[in-house]
């Protein structure tokens, strides 16, 4: 159908139409490609702004003096380095009392004793650490401060052991003793092969291929809405239907033109995306062969949207009618491809599975998740579901796609 003059002659008209709607393709060309990087940019760089001010009460005269002074200074630096690594500022301030640490965004308070303690062979040490409410900064920079005080655990733990295995007059190794089991970790597909590091990060990758679906909807949606109700709103729709051309030949056309357009916008999504993780510090490998599912996916997505789509416009009065019933949809599509980042969609309950599989939007997930695993019959079975249903709401969208309907609306 899609090789027929009429048809090419339709999407012909829709991608004429579109050009020159500059609103829409710099809203899904232009600003994923800037949005999305310049988000990340700007977010790091909101992050790396951030300071907070930590103080430290010593209510511990040997943290004043010789190694307990020498101690503390440790401390403070390996606060100050974690911090930074976090990416924020911190300002530190020794007080003598809490009293003179009001303020502060972190609160580390050091007890008498703590030296004493920290210096035996078998007593425990006491710090308390407090944050201020509310505090996304503090929230994160008190990682900094605990990770310094897991160290300086670390170190006395070894200290320790060193010390009791002299005074037994025997050898330890203090870190064999701590850790008794050593664990490697590997990576395996779904046949129990063992798979390379790259192969781990494509499939890490595919999770954002498949979040990156929810940006093709978006803008098919508007466009299938835009072209159907858009014509009769500016009185086009009579000439076009009255042309020596088939109404399911004028449905193709513009579905073409929608998957041209979803292409595009889920090019430019796509590299806006990985942008955006790449600049946020998440590392990932892509290949060809995921690059090209994902692509397939997008295509059948497209098309089925649009399919889905052109039944709802067919039937609504206004743009802003049709776009407010498709919004469903594209809740629903959020809804699966925002799960599919932190959810595996293959190894839910069956109750919910058989739901979710009755939404096409689900396969075209599970299509690039089941190939980056290794599941090569589940993708084709996913492609294939998602075929099928575009047919089938192609088939009803090409009955709604009448004459009467499209100038007669109810509304």
């Amino acid at each position: 159908m899609i090789t027929d003059g009429r048809v090419r002659a339709i999407a012909w008209k829709e991608i004429k139409d579109l050009s020159r709607d500059y609103r829409t393709l710099i809203s899904v060309v232009i600003l994923p490609l800037i949005g999305l990087p310049g988000l990340a940019l700007l977010t790091g760089a909101l992050v790396s702004s951030q300071y907070v001010s930590i103080g430290i009460v010593v209510d511990d005269e040997k943290l004043y003096i010789g190694d307990g002074k020498a101690l503390l200074e440790e401390v403070m630096s390996s606060i100050r380095s974690n911090v930074a690594n976090l990416g924020i500022q911190a300002y530190m301030s020794i007080f003598e009392n809490i009293d003179k640490a009001r303020g502060v965004d972190i609160l580390v308070f050091i007890p008498k004793g703590f030296y004493t303690n920290l210096t035996s062979i078998d007593r425990t040490a006491r710090i308390v650490i407090s944050t201020l409410v509310g505090s996304p900064a503090s929230d994160l920079a008190v990682r900094g401060v605990e990770s310094a005080f897991y160290s300086l655990s670390g170190k006395v733990i070894v200290n320790r052991i060193e010390e009791l295995a002299s005074m037994a007059s025997i050898e330890v190794d203090p870190y064999g003793l701590l850790n008794p089991i050593s664990i490697q970790k590997g990576f395996h597909a779904a046949s129990g092969a063992p798979v390379s590091k790259f192969e781990a990060s494509v499939a890490e990758a595919a999770k954002i291929l498949e979040f990156s679906l929810f940006f093709v909807v978006n803008p098919t949606v508007v466009f299938i809405s835009d072209s159907i109700v858009g014509e009769r709103e500016r009185k086009t729709i009579e000439r076009l239907l009255v042309a020596p051309v088939l109404r399911r030949q004028i449905l193709a056309g513009k579905m073409v033109a929608a998957g041209f357009l979803g292409l595009i916008s889920a090019v430019a999504d796509g590299i806006g995306i990985m942008v955006y993780f790449m600049l946020s510090g998440i590392s990932f490998s892509l290949s060809s062969s995921i690059i090209l599912v994902w692509l397939l996916a997008v295509i059948g997505l497209v098309f089925s949207t649009s399919a889905i789509v052109a039944i709802v416009a067919s039937r609504s009065s206004t743009i802003r009618a049709a776009q407010n019933a498709s919004f469903l949809i594209v809740m629903i599509a959020l809804s699966i491809y925002f799960a599919a980042l932190v959810v595996d969609l293959s190894k839910l309950p069956p109750s919910i599975s058989f739901i979710l599989q009755l939404i096409p939007f689900t396969h075209a997930a599970l299509m690039i998740h089941n190939y980056a695993l290794g599941r090569l019959i589940d993708a084709m079975l996913n492609g294939a579901i998602l075929a099928l249903s575009w047919l089938i709401f192609l088939y009803i969208a090409a009955r709604a796609f009448r004459s009467e309907s499209l100038i007669m609306v109810k509304t």
